[in-house]
């Protein structure tokens, strides 16, 4: 059944068994019996179309007592509805079209995540770029401003020129002292630490011993490679024994060794020429607050192994952190904490 206006057309769905009565007889009688049986003519489709249905049709409670219906006609109950049929091809497409849709805004979504990530990581590191405020190169004067146009010779000339909040930028390159060590004897403060590390997006590597003093708090040394096995030689551990001093001594408070690369031994096998990578503090120098995060520490101490050489000694510390470093292929331990670490942090060490 279907409305049209607000008349009511029911379709018959009867076949070849329609009442004999409405096929029998000529032209003549089968134009009255057509209009008797509701029949337009040339059609099998059976109607009673009524313009001004009764009230109960107006209100939807449809029955046979309102309608001229012909025989083998099929009206629907009321809680039958109205079904639709839809073919399934037509549905197929809707649904492959709706995750077609869906997939594009999904790889939208990925590319503007990745975007926004990639813009970040360009921001830092365009924001590098103008953090140094003094710098030295390897062909550069200890009698120049230690400006980018006019820099610095030495790592000792840059650390002494830098005061709290200040950092140092090492071009890229290799550097020495002539007393094989570099000496940190004033430190920075809680928001304004004095840094030394290479210019960004380059490498700068130092042959020889770096001393932080007690008393020089707050100094941060990062992105650097640091090679003590071209510092000082001094006495071993036993008679008649020599090794070079630690690549990184820390006697200081509140120190930050990041993101080095750090080793302590000179590949032509020379045992004098080895010794500790990093120290912290020592039997009369408690070093506390110090943070070691995220360095390469490698062959380290004298070979064959004497158990007194260590990538990282770490002696009477106090709240370090030794977090997320790579430590490997070092004479003895990778580290070694003695006796206690007061407060202390390791973990994620690999």
């Amino acid at each position: 059944m279907r409305e049209r206006g607000a008349g009511v057309l029911v379709q018959n769905r009867a076949s070849a068994k329609l009442d004999a009565r409405c096929h029998r007889g000529g032209e003549r009688a089968r134009g009255r019996r057509n209009r008797e049986c509701g029949y337009e003519e040339g059609s099998r489709i059976a109607a009673s179309y009524d313009p001004q249905p009764p009230a109960a049709l107006r209100t939807g409670r449809i029955s046979r007592d309102f309608l001229h219906v012909p025989p083998h006609t099929r009206v629907m109950s009321e809680p039958e509805g109205l079904s639709i049929n839809t073919s399934s091809g037509a549905y197929r497409k809707a649904l492959w079209a709706a995750l077609a849709v869906f997939s594009i805004l999904l790889l939208l979504a990925l590319v503007t995540m990745y975007s926004a990530d990639g813009n970040t990581t360009q921001n830092q590191q365009a924001a590098e770029t103008v953090m140094c405020d003094r710098y030295a190169t390897v062909d550069g004067s200890d009698d120049a401003e230690g400006t980018k146009a006019a820099p610095f010779n030495t790592v000792q000339r840059l650390v002494d020129s830098l005061s709290a909040g200040q950092v140092g930028c090492l071009r890229g390159g290799i550097y020495t002292e002539p007393d094989k060590q570099v000496v940190f004897s004033d430190g920075g403060k809680e928001d304004d630490r004095i840094i030394l590390r290479s210019y960004p997006g380059e490498t700068a590597e130092f042959r020889g011993s770096i001393y932080i003093r007690k008393g020089s708090d707050y100094v941060t040394v990062r992105n650097m490679r640091l090679d003590g096995s071209y510092g000082p030689v001094g006495k071993g551990h036993f008679k008649g024994d020599r090794n070079t001093k630690q690549t990184v001594r820390v006697m200081g408070n509140n120190v930050n060794i990041h993101g080095n690369d750090i080793t302590n031994r000179r590949p032509d096998g020379d045992p004098d020429l080895a010794g500790t990578c990093i120290i912290l503090g020592s039997s009369k120098i408690t070093a506390a607050n110090t943070s070691i995060k995220g360095n390469r520490i490698h062959r380290c101490g004298q070979m064959p192994s004497i158990n007194r050489e260590h990538g990282i000694y770490a002696s009477h510390p106090r709240g370090a952190e030794i977090s997320n470093n790579f430590i490997y292929n070092n004479a003895d331990r990778g580290i070694l904490l003695y006796p206690l670490v007061g407060g202390g942090v390791l973990r994620t060490l690999r």
